[in-house]
């Protein structure tokens, strides 16, 4: 088994897989769909995206809890406006409109997903239109949006990795996926000669696949009395309803080249 790692890997794993039709091939965080020879672990950002965009409306109106203004806005930030971060924006104005349609998104695209210095600007930049709480797609720039954040006395919501230390205090808690889960299930599939070639092994909340880091980090910096237990306790029915299929999650359009209702898919 041949894994590739990320979708910069995807043109090249099509052309190896192609000149190489009996070698097993896994593409991992990235879909390649009409191979026998080839399978994809992944995990829908703009699920995860959802349910920050369901946290930040809830904890905007929570004005007790310090650095929560009375404005009625939440920020989404983009290192760029790819494919991938408009697939993760859609997510996020769904989840805020799912708990009040009356919030306002304050969106910022950039023009890198490496440059933290950038990523603090424009995550500055929400916070002075009134943003108390960021969800931040920057990639390796996420940094600058915790700085941002201590600076401009705000929150975020961590994208696609755990960064609840990193930002203690600030950092409410963080989408993280666990691409573990899928590979692993790949290389059992394979170990025991039940490969399913042309699929996809998918990370969803109910598998482990994805979920969101504990908010202990937080919930000590805020204190307990403050800390709105009643939010994650509603949080988790929101990742029921998207791991089952009663909340379907808007995509950009042709963004997964699978249909999830005909394609194989592992959960």
């Amino acid at each position: 088994l041949v894994m590739g790692f990320t979708a910069q890997m995807k043109d090249t794993m099509i052309k190896v897989a192609e000149q190489y039709p009996d070698q097993k091939f896994l593409s991992i965080d990235n879909s390649i769909v009409g191979m026998e020879n080839v399978v994809s672990a992944a995990g829908n950002c703009n699920e995860g995206c959802f349910i920050a965009g369901v946290f930040s409306a809830l904890l905007t109106t929570r004005t007790e809890i310090p650095n929560i203004n009375p404005e009625k806005k939440v920020g989404y930030v983009g290192g760029k406006d790819t494919p991938f971060a408009l697939d993760g924006y859609l997510g996020f104005v769904q989840g805020v409109a799912a708990v009040d349609p009356e919030i306002e998104v304050v969106t910022i695209y950039g023009d890198s997903f490496t440059d933290p210095m950038g990523m603090k600007e424009w995550v500055l930049s929400a916070i002075e239109s009134g943003c108390d709480i960021t969800y931040a797609m920057g990639g390796a720039a996420v940094y600058g949006a915790i700085e941002a954040c201590e600076e401009g006395n705000a929150y975020l919501f961590g994208h696609d990795g755990d960064y609840d230390e990193a930002g203690a205090g600030v950092v409410c808690t963080s989408f993280v996926r666990n691409l573990t889960a899928p590979v692993m299930q790949v290389i059992y599939d394979v170990r025991s000669g039940s490969w399913d070639g042309d699929s996809v092994y998918l990370c969803t909340f109910s598998n482990g696949g994805m979920g969101l880091t504990d908010f202990s980090v937080w919930k000590e910096a805020i204190g307990e009395d403050l800390f709105p237990q009643d939010i994650v306790d509603e949080l988790k029915g929101y990742m029921e309803d998207v791991s089952d299929g009663t909340i379907i999650v808007d995509e950009y359009p042709d963004f997964r080249p699978y249909d999830r209702s005909t394609y194989s898919i592992h959960t």
